[in-house]
């Protein structure tokens, strides 16, 4: 398959999961073989865990209403796969993925900024800091749009329930993913954060911003998020982070 099939694969069977087990009126502790099986398998393939994601839930599950119009433009998208069939989870998906496309250019922007310090050029570091602070204010802007078609309530008691991880407290063991050889698993992840954008990483690696787990002293951006970032990205943090601090 190609990787388009492959990712189309992983949001398909990733709301076939969450529909199983959360669709019902008490939450299902178990997922049946011929979800796990193929569900473990395209994670795997894409670098992901085998629950619902930023990646698959927004970044690879929506369309252009206009091919002529800005990505970055909510009111230009629209959700392809929701649990509910309400503009409400619509709406949530769609404004993460309009953040994160108009909040990409922060990326090229910030490399500069790294190779105008390291030439000792400040005016164009003062050039980039400015454009990179006047997105941030518009992502800023941006994110409050997101009550205009998303009821808290709503989203709080009914979609909320769908975007649970593999651990949670309507299932304290965990879920158990069938092998289809009579053994299996009990996965321990979260659901769905912010947390795992890769494009707010990428932000926290060149603004120095180090986030602390309670009790422990952590590197930039939460480690256990690093899971949740699809293959291939992760390096690039890495190699971005040794062109800063070395």
């Amino acid at each position: 398959m190609s990787e388009p099939e492959w990712r189309r694969a992983c949001v398909l069977l990733g709301f076939l999961a969450n529909g199983f087990l959360r669709g019902q009126r008490k939450a299902v502790d178990h997922l049946p073989a011929n979800i796990s099986v193929p569900y473990m398998a395209v994670s795997d393939h894409l670098g992901l865990p085998p629950v619902p994601t930023v990646a698959a839930q927004n970044l690879w599950n929506y369309r252009l209403l206009n091919h002529e119009r800005s990505t970055g433009d909510p009111e230009n998208l629209s959700a392809i796969q929701t649990f509910t069939g309400t503009e409400d989870e619509s709406w949530f998906y769609i404004m993460v993925t309009a953040i994160e496309a108009r909040g990409a250019p922060i990326i090229t922007i910030a490399l500069h900024a790294f190779d105008a310090a390291s030439t000792d050029n400040p005016e164009n570091v003062i050039t980039c800091l400015n454009k990179m602070s006047a997105l941030l204010l518009s992502l800023s802007e941006l994110l409050l749009r997101m009550y205009e078609r998303c009821n808290p309530s709503y989203f709080y008691h009914h979609v909320r329930p769908f975007l649970a991880g593999s651990k949670s407290a309507e299932i304290p063991d965990g879920i158990f993913y069938e092998d289809g050889s009579g053994g299996g698993s009990y996965p321990q992840y979260n659901g769905p954060s912010a947390a795992q954008s890769s494009l707010w990483q990428f932000i926290d690696i060149a603004f120095g911003v180090t986030h602390w787990p309670t009790g422990t002293c952590c590197k930039s951006s939460d480690t256990a998020n690093d899971s949740f970032i699809p293959s291939g990205r992760d390096a690039g943090f890495i190699e971005v982070k040794l062109n800063m601090y070395n």
